[in-house]
């Protein structure tokens, strides 16, 4: 099922145009949890789960993932997507993953 989501225009301080999708379906954001649980260790103590071992490349393997799943365009160009956002600068990397991690904590009601 192919759902037309809202999106958003956003204007970096740099000047390039992002269009992103405003919020993540429950598909997408199991995706992207399951790039933080593919490198953690999970254990059971007792009634508890604990995890460990995780990478500390999980986090930047998450925002890359984000940012291919929720953005529709930059600059008007919606061909590699995410290597166009890396392309960036870090600046403007930055401005643009606030707004998705505000995305990325909320699911559509």
């Amino acid at each position: 099922m192919e759902n037309k989501r809202e999106t958003k225009e956003y204007v970096t301080t740099g000047g390039n145009k992002i269009v992103y999708k405003t919020y993540l379906t429950a598909g997408e954001h199991k995706q992207i949890e399951a790039e933080f649980l593919k490198s953690a260790k999970i254990n059971f103590v007792g009634e508890k789960v604990v995890i460990d071992n995780v990478s500390p490349l999980v986090q930047g393997e998450k925002e890359n993932k984000m940012v291919e799943m929720l953005t529709v365009s930059i600059n008007e160009n919606k061909e590699n997507i995410l290597q166009n956002m890396l392309d960036l600068p870090y600046e403007e990397w930055n401005e643009i993953l606030k707004i998705y991690q505000d995305i990325g904590g909320k699911k559509k009601q």
